[in-house]
């Protein structure tokens, strides 16, 4: 949302200082900003406490291999406790990166989730629906844009000159073409 207001600002900066809405767009910025700088706060907080979890425990792990070290160190040898160290320090660091990797691959999914449920549950505006008999009137007609439309509602064809239960009028075009016929311009 910030990324979007930046943009759509700067491309038009020059109609936001010709009707002097120029501080309402800073102050939208700042909320805006404030949201993001909130949500990034909340979640590198939560990253630096899984940190903390990850490193207690490697602590506590490299501990206990200590003082198992320490025990029999003479039964051991050095050789034997290097090695024993060594992999433990490779396992706290494999263990970290796994339930880091783990946490994030789990929040983007849940982003994933997200993303389908607003796909599925935000209501969608009228399907527009060409009549058919319009349709194949205007490709005989000389190739003329198709301006007559019939929006179905709930499975209901919508009456004339009314809105459809999204709110979509009647004649709402069937595709995003633009027609200039019989114009001048100086």
């Amino acid at each position: 949302a910030l990324v979007g207001l930046v943009a759509e600002t700067l491309e038009g900066l020059s109609v936001i200082q010709a009707f002097n809405k120029t501080e309402f767009f800073i102050q939208t910025a700042i909320q805006r900003n404030d949201v993001h700088h909130a949500t990034v706060f909340t979640g590198e907080s939560l990253n630096l406490w899984l940190a903390h979890w990850c490193d207690l425990y490697g602590a506590i792990l490299v501990l206990a291999v200590s003082c198992f070290a320490v025990g029999l160190a003479e039964e051991l040898g050095a050789a034997t406790v290097g090695l024993a160290f060594s992999n433990t320090i490779q396992m706290l660091v494999f263990y970290t990166w796994s339930v880091r990797f783990l946490a994030e691959s789990l929040f983007n999914l849940a982003a994933v989730e997200k993303i389908g449920w607003l796909a599925t549950s935000i209501p969608v505006e009228g399907a527009a629906k060409a009549d058919q008999t319009l349709a194949s009137s205007t490709s005989t007609s000389g190739g003329k844009p198709d301006l007559s439309i019939v929006v179905s509602a709930g499975g209901k064809q919508a009456k004339s000159g009314t809105m459809d239960a999204d709110g979509a009028p009647i004649n709402w075009p069937s595709r995003g073409t633009v027609v200039f016929d019989n114009v001048w311009m100086k």
